[in-house]
């Protein structure tokens, strides 16, 4: 499946997803449902990891969130997230306010997309 270049989701990830589905079960439906609320608590854990100071917590606030990501096709997300991972792992945040307005942004156009697809057509 092709999908434009701006796309933020992965279209492959997410055909594979749907061809997990049954004709009772919207599976993909309560994966996105649960992503959708548990991101912008992942988003702020890692705000406030930022602001801390914290490396650790920065760690495994970013790592949970690029593998929730990557898990429904939001590749550039989980790759921005990846990178404040190893930032952080390293010990470092130099530079990673600025890394997390890049995750923001990215999380707004994943959450549109994802959001577009549960929209009743």
């Amino acid at each position: 499946m092709n999908q434009p270049p701006s796309d933020p989701l992965d279209r492959n990830t997410l055909e594979r997803l749907r061809f997990l589905q049954d004709g009772e079960h919207d599976y993909l439906g309560e994966l996105i449902a649960t992503y959708l609320e548990s991101a912008p608590e992942l988003l702020g854990a890692l705000r406030a990891a930022i602001a801390g100071g914290s490396a650790t917590a920065t760690q495994k606030a970013a790592h949970t969130l690029k593998g929730s990501s990557a898990s429904l096709g939001a590749t550039t997300l989980a790759a921005h997230c990846h990178a404040l991972e190893l930032q952080a792992r390293g010990g470092t945040l130099d530079g990673a306010a600025a890394q997390f307005q890049h995750i923001e942004g990215e999380y707004a156009r994943v959450r549109q997309a994802l959001e577009a697809l549960r929209a009743p057509k």
